[in-house]
């Protein structure tokens, strides 16, 4: 399991260390808020504040911090040139692995394609659809899957890395080709959300969680993933409560 870098350190009013992320520069005050909230439960009114070297508190209001937006390929990067797509491959924003619990939350009726040229099979899962994925650089989809990087919807699609940037995605917008809504193809906002969550859950609370990776390819053996994978037992447990949750 890699260790998170951390820069940015929560704490309590006790000084008790609660969690963290790695600061590359595009996290505003609002998407900080934004984040603290995803990761912890909080049952009060809350304030941020800074603490800061003179050993006194400063209020970090929530407000959005101005900056400059780069447009980038839908990898962050670059683009494929024409139709020279080594080194790409398609990603998915909601993992394949989480195929049942997508048809349970009715996520199927976010990727009914009208497009003729892609239509969607019948006989083919939904979450395999077009519109569960992005073209990414194969670096950039590993890390894409194991939540390094993901997109905050609601900072206008920016994209947030929450280890050391060494690709210099951090802060650059999503292609507006993935996220137009009159294209049939695009990605639904709502996707982006589950998987900007799972991210802030991953490495902002505590010391952070697991990372696994969930896409697995296609007729692969899940088991055998597990197995051979970081930290199986846990990993088990949640694949069991998580497929056993429509039972319950």
């Amino acid at each position: 399991m890699p260790r998170r870098e951390r820069n940015v350190f929560v704490v309590d009013a006790g000084g008790a260390h609660t969690g963290g992320f790695f600061q590359n520069g595009s996290v505003t005050n609002a998407t900080f808020h934004e984040m603290l909230e995803m990761a912890f439960i909080i049952n009060r009114p809350w304030e941020l504040h800074r603490w800061r070297a003179d050993q006194t508190a400063e209020l970090v209001p929530n407000d959005r911090a101005s900056g400059v937006r780069v447009y980038a390929g839908a990898d962050g990067s670059a683009e494929p040139f024409e139709d020279d797509f080594v080194g790409f491959q398609a990603a998915h924003v909601y993992p394949r692995a989480y195929e049942q619990l997508f048809e349970q939350e009715g996520l199927r009726r976010c990727v009914v394609e009208d497009d003729e040229e892609f239509p969607l099979d019948p006989s083919t899962s939904a979450v395999d659809s077009v519109r569960n994925g992005l073209l990414l650089a194969a670096t950039h989809h590993q890390r894409f899957d194991t939540y390094r990087w993901s997109v905050n919807v609601n900072d206008g699609y920016k994209i947030v890395s929450f280890f050391p940037d060494i690709f210099g995605i951090d802060g650059r917008v999503l292609a507006p080709s993935c996220r137009d809504r009159t294209d049939p193809r695009s990605v639904p906002d709502e996707f982006f959300r589950w998987h900007f969550r799972q991210a802030v859950l991953a490495n902002v609370t505590g010391a952070g969680e697991p990372i696994w990776d969930f896409d697995n390819p296609p007729d692969s053996d899940v088991m055998e993933c597990i197995r051979n994978g970081p930290e199986p037992e846990k990993r088990m447990e949640m694949e069991l409560v998580t497929r056993l949750r429509v039972l319950i």
